[in-house]
């Protein structure tokens, strides 16, 4: 879903390498093995991580990740729990792909265990299992839509200016277009009302007065509309000071 160009020339590689390893008795099991490459010489002075190391570590990283952005999110009902999980790696990309294994009926519960090798030392202590329970998937599409600018707040209360109000002749209902701050991103926010409160909207556009109300906020990377809407009110600039 996104992509930043080119992947570099480490990571062609390294996908290239992988390879299938010997299969075992259960239920759909795949042994990937990724190569270490060897080290001779004065490089073995230097301390790096090889690229296969470094993956499976961002990937141990990820998993655990999404496992607390998880739990987070069902005591929190609020989406910005995945928010954190962004900086450890996990992306739309990867909750797709984990969504991915369990099927096409999402049945099925996927487990993951990662091996180090013996051959490259390792300080950090990392998380090497992840179990994906099939009725936690719901949770990862939440969070890969939200990536994805793809989601819904539910009695959002949205406040801020109009900038754009649209009614066409014999309508009963006009489109108000309101910004706002969401997510520290500013967006333009429509909603459609019936022509009592649109012509309240458009007093407050000319005066230069904020509105508030409250619905159902339908988020997508093109647009964003408030739906089920209910608690119009003009905000005039005197009441932004109420209560200071």
């Amino acid at each position: 879903y996104f992509s930043s160009g080119a992947l570099s020339e480490e990571l062609v590689g390294f996908v290239e390498q992988l390879r299938l390893g010997q299969t075992e008795r259960g239920s759909y099991i795949v042994n990937l093995l990724a190569p270490i490459e060897a080290r001779v010489g004065e490089q073995e002075e230097i301390n790096t991580t090889s690229v296969s190391r470094a993956v499976t570590k961002n990937l141990a990283r990820s998993l655990h990740a999404i496992d607390e952005s998880v739990e987070r999110f069902k005591q929190t009902k609020s989406l910005t729990a995945f928010d954190s999980a962004v900086d450890k790696g996990v992306s739309a990309n990867l909750c797709d792909a984990l969504i991915g294994l369990s099927g096409e009926a999402l049945s099925r519960d996927v487990n993951i265990s990662l091996s180090l090798s013996r051959s490259e030392p390792e300080e950090e202590e990392l998380p090497l299992t992840y179990i994906l329970k099939s009725n936690q998937l719901k949770y990862l599409e939440d969070a890969s839509n939200y990536f994805k600018e793809i989601y819904i707040v539910n009695d959002k209360t949205i406040l801020g200016a109009v900038v754009k109000l649209s009614h066409l002749d014999g309508e009963e209902v006009g489109v108000v277009v309101i910004t706002m701050d969401v997510n520290g991103v500013d967006r333009s926010v429509s909603v459609e009302l019936p022509l009592d409160e649109y012509w309240q909207a458009h007093r407050a556009h000319g005066k230069s007065e904020n509105v508030e109300v409250t619905g159902d906020l339908h988020i997508s990377p093109r647009s964003a509309k408030l739906l089920n809407w209910r608690d119009f009110k003009v905000i005039g600039n005197h009441d932004l000071f109420e209560g200071d």
